[in-house]
């Protein structure tokens, strides 16, 4: 049997005979058939996405037994705790349950026991505050009115008494007026408050002048701050300017004295004490001042002529 290849027949015969008849002993025809290829590719998917669908299907069921077992008790203790940290009032407590996890059900009562516990000494700290701040409240009041008490004994006895002692028993009353005033304006029902310069000011200037000044001599207050001071620091600018009027009275000469304070521009306040040309600066306690003035935050300003006392400082 002869056989023959169409493809060197082809190439040796010249183009114009290829569409000529081939006359061969053996023809072979082929047919190109993809229903088999396509159908085990489809059984290829088929496997992959069962095997797909079944993990699927079991990360969906353990993700569903992770939320009722785990998850949603955790979410129980978060909860309470964000409730209990919003507020301290709050009584919010941790799911507890048997069907709880051992480890998250030991957590779960714990921090149970542990916001009670927490709540329990918060309300005995403020039941002890409060009672602190009642004696607080009461001591103070003792403290006002025993200075008050003074202050009126000591105007008492310089009425009724020699007067040689007068001059003395009123330096003495100035100055624990200082304290009186400045309890009195501070004390409040609900604790102790900063102190209004201007009222504070203007009643200690009247009364510590009450006493000291003599019937000829003239006396001014000018107050342009309505501003505030503690305690600590309203009792120092006080003594400061009682102890200022003080060395200007022990002058017999002098004749005419004002006070003043006010605000400066640059938002300092300036406390000022003038006489007339016979007084001077020279009568103030020289180491009481420094310590006032310590205190009070306060720095001497260039003293000048008839200046009894100069001082600014920054509220």
């Amino acid at each position: 049997m002869k056989w023959r290849c169409f493809a060197n027949y082809a190439k040796n015969r010249p183009r114009s005979h290829l569409l000529a008849p081939i006359n061969s002993d053996f023809l072979l025809l082929l047919r190109f058939d993809d229903q088999l290829y396509e159908a085990a590719w489809r059984r290829f998917l088929v496997l992959c996405l069962a095997q797909l669908s079944m993990l699927g299907l079991f990360a969906y069921v353990y993700a569903m037994a992770m939320r009722r077992d785990v998850v949603r008790w955790i979410e129980g203790i978060d909860r309470a705790a964000r409730l209990r940290g919003d507020d301290p009032d709050s009584l919010a407590t941790a799911p507890v349950s048997s069907k709880m996890p051992s480890e998250l059900r030991n957590v779960a009562v714990s921090f149970n026991a542990m916001a009670d516990h927490a709540l329990e000494r918060r309300q005995a700290l403020e039941s002890s505050l409060a009672d602190n701040r009642a004696l607080m409240l009461e001591m103070h009041h003792r403290i006002k009115n025993s200075l008050q008490v003074i202050q009126s004994y000591l105007a008492l006895i310089r009425r009724n008494g020699p007067r040689a002692e007068a001059p003395v028993l009123a330096r003495i009353e100035a100055r624990v007026g200082v304290l009186a005033v400045a309890y009195r304006l501070a004390l409040t029902p609900n604790g102790i408050r900063p102190i209004d310069v201007k009222p504070f000011i203007e009643e200690i200037f009247a009364a510590a002048t009450g006493g000291l000044r003599r019937p000829a001599q003239r006396v001014s207050c000018d107050v342009r701050w309505d501003g505030e001071l503690i305690v600590d620091r309203a009792i120092p600018l006080g003594l400061a300017l009682v102890e200022g009027l003080i060395a200007a009275f022990e002058e017999p000469t002098m004749s005419q004295l004002s006070a003043k304070l006010a605000i400066e521009a640059d938002g300092a306040v300036e406390i000022v004490i003038v006489a007339d040309a016979a007084a001077s600066a020279s009568g103030l306690p020289e180491k009481v001042m420094r310590g006032l003035a310590a205190q009070l935050g306060a720095t001497p300003a260039p003293f000048s002529h008839g200046v009894i006392l100069r001082w600014r400082f920054v509220p």
